[in-house]
């Protein structure tokens, strides 16, 4: 029997305090979590281990989410992974800018996390979906191309055939 293996969701918040909570309250929820308080950590544990999800502070000093939001989308092994940004309720802008940077999702805070709890659970959801639709087209390439290498061998063999009855 294969064990079930939680998501690995990566938190990346630069005030310790929030980062200590915010880890606690979602490893709570069955997840596997690993924290960051800086981006450019975040995405060296990335290319470490895989991760189905990234919740990141949108507005940080140097980096910020917002950045690493555009860094994962431009990385072609990271760019289909989930990512949440979250923004305070006084940055007018931060959602807006979470999307065009590429968030799937943005949660403005102070939050509940109950609410957080079920957007996670519906982007993890999401990229299952996507991988399988992934899966199943690699797979129907494999056939296409199968059937191709076959229709090809007819057509030789027909060939042969009909040069047989010319003569």
């Amino acid at each position: 029997m294969v064990d079930h293996v939680p998501p690995r969701i990566l938190i990346v918040e630069p005030n310790g305090a929030a980062l200590a909570v915010t880890a606690r309250r979602i490893a709570a929820m069955g997840y596997k979590v690993v924290a960051c308080d800086r981006p450019g950590q975040a995405v060296a544990e990335m290319l470490r281990q895989p991760v189905q999800l990234v919740i990141a502070e949108a507005r940080m000093a140097g980096t910020s989410g917002l950045d690493l939001a555009r860094i994962i989308r431009a990385e072609s092994t990271l760019a289909d992974m989930g990512l949440m940004l979250v923004v305070g309720r006084s940055d007018r802008d931060g959602a807006i800018l979470g999307f065009a940077a590429g968030a799937d999702d943005v949660i403005v805070k102070p939050y509940e996390f109950d609410v957080l709890g079920a957007r996670i659970a519906r982007l993890l959801d999401r990229a299952r979906h996507l991988r399988s639709l992934r899966d199943d087209m690699v797979a129907m390439d494999a056939r296409v191309t199968h059937r191709a290498i076959e229709v090809g061998e007819l057509k030789v063999r027909l060939a042969a055939y009909e040069g047989r009855d010319a003569r």
